[in-house]
């Protein structure tokens, strides 16, 4: 990743004028264009087709650097720019001209976040599978799965990170990462036979994780019994009082209990915690609960 100096940050004009010195020395240095070109496309400065142009230069010194055009092609689709067109283009050139499958099926994938980042999911959808029918490393299987988990298509992203965990057992991080991903997809689902297993196995394997507690308990919700959800949520409070999830977790408990002030208590301090985190989740519940405590204003 590049990044432009603090000054330039404060003064983007003055950086242009030390870059363009740089760049009539040096044409080919890409480290240069590029931060040149975000210093062109900051929104202070405004000149975008400036921006372009250095982007394109850089593009043609960096022999097909896909973390670059990433960047243009989000470059090019932002809000101020509007010109998405030209940042599909460029990935999908990428594309047909690329004969290595593994760097294709990256490129494919890029593709696909572009277009969910367009919010044109059926196409976003499309890519991401061509990415994993070009080469399915766990990789390609990973962004996919991520991608239907985002987008709340809970029995593909179970699929999905099935498959990447069979093909990651070699690394210890991503078989954590993913196990906990696929209890964390049964719960959702409602799925409690499935979940219990893989739960049991999650905590079993991974004994200090803290997100082992926060399963068990919403395990335990979902299935009604809210005394042993409570314990577990307690426990964990324990060791992390300020846990966002195990707060707003245990609060939804206490609304169901109709223990209102308690409820808002959690449901505050998750929210304090993490405002915008759970899809505003916790903050609804909040809502429900100072309400339910005759407390509307609020």
């Amino acid at each position: 990743m590049l990044f432009r100096s603090y000054e330039e940050k404060e003064n983007p004009s003055e950086g242009i004028a030390t870059r363009e010195k740089l760049r009539a020395a040096k044409p080919d240095d890409v480290q240069n264009l590029v931060l040149l070109a975000r210093l062109y496309g900051d929104e202070r400065m405004g000149q975008y087709e400036k921006a372009a142009e250095a982007y394109r230069a850089a593009l043609k010194f960096s022999k097909g650097d896909l973390p670059l055009a990433r960047e243009v092609a989000v470059f090019f689709a932002s809000d101020r720019v509007a010109r998405p067109s030209e940042g599909e283009t460029l990935l999908k050139d990428m594309l047909r001209n690329e004969e290595d499958l593994p760097r294709k099926a990256l490129i494919a994938a890029s593709l696909g976040q572009f277009y969910e980042s367009q919010e044109h999911l059926a196409t976003a959808d499309r890519y991401y599978r061509l990415a994993v029918s070009l080469n399915s490393s766990r990789e390609s299987l990973a962004i996919a799965a991520d991608f239907y988990s985002r987008t709340s298509r809970l029995s593909d992203a179970l699929e999905y990170y099935e498959r990447t965990l069979a093909m990651a057992k070699d690394d210890p991080e991503v078989t954590h990462a993913t196990r906990s991903r696929i209890v964390a997809i049964l719960l959702a689902m409602g799925d409690l036979d499935r979940a219990k297993g893989k739960m049991d196995d999650f905590l079993a394997r991974y004994p200090d994780d803290p997100q082992a507690m926060i399963y068990e308990g919403a395990y335990h919700r979902i299935g009604g019994d809210v005394q042993k959800a409570k314990e577990a949520f307690d426990r964990h409070l324990e060791r992390e009082p300020s846990n966002a999830t195990a707060l707003w977790q245990r609060g939804q408990l206490f609304l169901l209990l109709g223990r209102w002030e308690k409820a808002i208590q959690d449901l505050r301090n998750s929210k304090a915690s993490k405002p915008d985190a759970f899809g505003y989740k916790h903050r609804i519940a909040l809502a429900d609960a100072l309400i339910e405590a005759g407390r509307g204003d609020e």
